[in-house]
């Protein structure tokens, strides 16, 4: 369809209010098609949100190069029931993102963000072109799927359905390095697994200058979360560990907050602790403000219980010079170098996690280094070698079906 001096034409299935949401999947598909553009015109099948509600966390100049196609689904306030609402949208988003697209294109690739119903319909679109159909694996769509009350009792179906579109994707692109072992060992192919990794903007996230001024007094050592506030992200595990601290240790602890979320349940557990002095949530935050906030910080930390891939918090610290203190789970074995780049700790190991945080306390004259390792660390995960890695992918893909020449 195009020569090799014309852009690729990919259309993305993006089952998300994009760009007028800002979650890890939508920073990271903004991300690319902003370094791509000119080699990749994205086009973005997406939820249609009522201008009310449209924040543009950052994303509002995406529609200079990429072109956006909103699609109606049920509101909160149209569907009487609340845990049925997201069932519902999924399989109605499915179905008239494929009308949409079908009039759209034709196109040189079809994406979709993991292997469920969406899945479904990119590659019926692909098989309509002949063209590759690629999945963008983010997490185990099936076991989140099934976590709706609606879905439950369709499991075995639905994993089936996903195991059945990563077999036919043309080319799968991994999330982290654990999401491309799983991807291979489902496949059993290897030759269609890409571990693509998330990015991180290594302009913006960087560390603080030496001796600027910073909002937390220097005699504390700051531990921040960067995620969003949600019961598998383990948040209430720092607490528990500085409560039981020394007083001598405690004093010099500050944990802070940022993300998305409910507030008040950890508010609750800080006081009952009896450590509400040294917590603090500074709220939902752009890009830019997140930014900020952790140039002034110490060491990221990452207690959380479930997740796949490389998380886009974990780079934004690493690219901001903080080391973390993580559970071993997830892609955090590839980011975390013992004693240079972090602490890993044994999954579920709250003693451990608290070791790890004493032991970066005591040895704060340590934490220089380990921040110039961090930020040396982030710097593989900078979205220019990203998008480099994506673009090459996809090319020699779309390639070996004639579509580039």
């Amino acid at each position: 369809m195009t020569g090799s001096d014309k852009p690729i034409e990919l259309l993305v299935l993006m089952d998300s209010a994009f760009p007028w949401i800002s979650g890890g999947r939508e920073t990271g598909m903004y991300n690319l098609s902003k370094q791509l553009r000119g080699r990749i015109h994205f086009t973005f099948v997406t939820h249609y949100m009522p201008p009310r509600l449209r924040t543009n966390r950052g994303f509002a100049d995406l529609h200079e190069w990429a072109r956006v196609v909103p699609v109606w689904i049920f509101s909160r306030r149209s569907w009487p029931i609340p845990r049925s609402r997201g069932t519902v949208n999924m399989f109605w988003f499915a179905r008239r993102a494929r009308s949409v697209g079908r009039r759209l294109g034709p196109f040189d690739a079809v994406l979709a963000l993991n292997g469920g119903v969406v899945a479904g319909s990119a590659f019926k679109l692909s098989r309509c072109w002949g063209v590759p159909m690629v999945i963008n694996y983010r997490s185990h769509w099936a076991a989140e799927a099934v976590g709706q009350l609606l879905l439950r009792p369709f499991g075995k179906r639905l994993e089936q359905l996903e195991l059945s579109n990563l077999c036919r994707a043309d080319l799968l692109l991994a999330n982290g390095h654990d999401t491309a072992t799983t991807l291979v060992e489902a496949t059993g192919d290897a030759s269609r697994v890409v571990a693509m990794c998330n990015g991180v903007n290594t302009d913006l996230f960087r560390p603080r200058e030496p001796g600027a001024p910073r909002r937390w007094p220097p005699d504390k050592v700051v531990f921040i979360s960067n995620s969003t506030l949600r019961g598998l992200k383990g948040l209430e595990v720092p607490m528990q560990c500085v409560s039981r601290m020394p007083p001598e240790l405690r004093r010099q602890v500050q944990l802070v907050y940022a993300g998305r979320g409910r507030w008040a349940p950890y508010q609750a557990a800080a006081r009952e602790l009896g450590i509400a002095e040294q917590v603090e949530y500074v709220g939902e935050l752009t890009h830019e403000e997140m930014a900020l906030v952790l140039r002034d910080a110490d060491v990221g930390m990452f207690p959380g219980r479930l997740g796949v891939g490389t998380q886009h918090a974990a780079l934004e610290c690493l690219a901001s010079g903080l080391p973390l203190v993580a559970y071993d789970f997830a892609d955090y074995p590839s980011l975390v170098e013992e004693d240079r780049t972090g602490k890993l700790v044994a999954m579920g190991d709250e003693a451990g996690f608290q070791e790890a945080m004493v032991y970066i306390i005591r040895g704060r004259n340590r934490l220089a280094e380990m921040s110039r390792c961090a930020r040396q660390k982030s710097l593989e995960y900078s979205w220019p070698r990203i998008s480099d890695r994506f673009f090459d992918a996809l090319r020699r893909t779309v390639q070996a079906q004639g579509r580039v020449s």
